[in-house]
């Protein structure tokens, strides 16, 4: 009964070891190999959203809880300095002081 105990742990050890030689070349198999042109290319960096240049400007201003209402209503730089006091209000901006404040820097970029 010791010998047949031995012989199955004997066993088991050399599979133990065939599926880890196995696990090992599977790896070496699988793993990725870098073309010579492919580590060569410069990782492409995330493109820049239109309204990444409003936030900033409201952030400047104090007033970055607002850059939502603006990519909702799809503002961007150019459409920017055509918003009126009216069309604040209908974005939703309905507090009067940071759509005067807005509006007021929106003057001032036309200049």
């Amino acid at each position: 009964m010791d010998l047949e105990v031995s012989d199955s742990a004997a066993e088991s050890s050399s599979s133990a070891s065939t599926t880890v030689t196995t696990v090992a070349e599977e790896q070496e198999i699988n793993s990725p190999v870098l073309s010579a042109e492919s580590h060569m290319r410069r990782p492409s960096l995330p493109k820049r959203r239109k309204s990444d240049g409003i936030r900033s400007w409201l952030f400047e201003l104090g007033l970055s809880h607002y850059a939502t209402v603006f990519e909702l209503h799809d503002i961007d730089d150019e459409s920017l300095p055509l918003l009126t006091l009216k069309d604040l209000k209908d974005m939703g901006i309905t507090a009067l002081g940071p759509r005067k404040l807005i509006h007021h820097a929106i003057q001032k970029l036309k200049k």
